[in-house]
C-alpha cells in the first residue's frame, strides 16, 4: 500500500484545464487577436486582463481582443470566472510573436528621412476615386481604399514600413489600390459613403463600393495580407449581406456573421 501511496505522489499534477476554448500559440507583429472565453465562462471585466503588460483594445464578458506589438514570447494574462459564480481564476500564456517592431523598422536607414506632403505609395492610383473604381469593374478586381492623412503617423507608418512588406506586395496584387486623403475634397464621398472616423482605415470593397471589411489602424505587411486574403475569400458576401443574415435570425444567422457585422457596426459608429 505504501509504495503504491508514494508512486502517487511522485507523479505531476494534472495541469487544470484552459479556461478559454483555444489558446493562440503564434502570431504576427501588429496583428489583433481575440480569445474567448470555454463554455459557462465569462471574461471578469473587474479584474486584470494583459496583453504584454498593456489592457485589451476590447474587453467584454464574451471576448478579448488585443494587439500583440512587438516579437518574441509575449505573455497574455486573462482572468475569468465560471456563469455560476463560484470560483474566478486568472490564466496565464505566452503567444509567439514574429515579425519585425515598428519602432525596430522606424530607426532603419530607409525610413529616417522624413517624408512630406501628399503621397502615392507604389502601386497606389492617388486621390482618383473615380479611375480607381473604374479599373476594379473593368479587371475585376476588388477596391483596397487607404484613408489616410499627412498629419497621421500611423497613416505614414503603412507607407514607410507595410507596404513595402513582400508579403503585401504579393497579396495587394491582385487588388486596385488607392490612396484618398482625408483633407481633400476628393475623398468626402467615399468617407461619407463608408462612414470613416479614423485614421488610417483600409477598406476592401468591390467596384460598386459594397464594403467587404475593413481595418482601422496600424497593421504589418504580413498582417495585412493575412487580412486581404480573408477579404478575397468572402467577396461574394459584402458584410452589408452578412448584417441583413444575422439580423433576420435563423440558420444562417451565424455567429460568424453576427460577429463581422457587429464589428462592422462598431467601426462606422453605428453603436445603437
Amino acid at each position: 500500500m505504501l509504495p503504491l501511496l508514494l508512486a502517487a505522489l511522485a507523479l505531476p499534477a494534472a495541469a487544470e484545464p484552459s479556461l478559454l476554448r483555444d489558446r493562440p500559440k503564434t502570431a504576427l507583429v501588429d496583428e489583433v487577436i481575440e480569445l474567448r472565453p470555454a463554455a459557462g465562462r465569462h471574461f471578469n471585466v473587474e479584474a486584470p486582463q494583459r496583453c504584454d503588460g498593456r489592457p485589451p483594445l476590447e474587453l467584454l464578458p464574451s471576448r478579448l481582443r488585443c494587439q500583440l506589438t512587438r516579437p518574441g514570447a509575449v505573455p497574455v494574462l486573462v482572468s475569468v470566472c465560471d456563469d455560476a459564480l463560484t470560483f474566478c481564476r486568472q490564466e496565464r500564456f505566452t503567444v509567439k510573436v514574429s515579425g519585425v517592431a515598428r519602432a525596430a523598422a522606424m530607426a532603419s536607414p530607409q525610413a529616417a528621412a522624413p517624408r512630406g506632403g501628399r503621397r502615392a505609395p507604389a502601386g497606389f492610383l492617388d486621390n482618383a476615386p473615380a479611375r480607381a473604381r473604374a479599373l476594379a469593374r473593368k479587371e475585376g478586381k476588388l477596391l483596397l481604399v487607404d484613408f489616410y492623412g499627412i498629419w497621421c503617423p500611423p497613416c505614414n507608418d503603412l507607407e514607410e514600413h507595410a507596404y513595402p512588406d513582400p508579403a503585401f506586395r504579393k497579396a495587394s496584387a491582385a487588388f486596385v489600390k488607392v490612396g484618398l486623403d482625408a483633407d481633400a475634397e476628393t475623398s468626402f464621398p467615399w468617407k461619407a459613403r463608408f462612414k470613416v472616423g479614423g485614421y488610417p482605415t483600409l477598406v476592401v470593397a468591390d467596384a460598386d463600393l459594397r464594403e467587404i471589411g475593413r481595418v482601422v489602424g496600424y497593421r504589418s505587411g504580413p498582417a495585412l495580407a493575412r487580412f486581404l486574403d480573408r477579404m478575397e475569400a468572402l467577396r461574394a458576401e459584402p458584410v452589408a449581406e452578412a448584417d441583413r443574415l444575422a439580423a433576420a435570425g435563423g440558420p444562417r444567422a451565424t455567429p460568424e456573421r453576427r460577429l463581422r457585422a457587429a464589428r462592422w457596426r462598431r467601426d462606422r459608429a453605428q453603436y445603437a
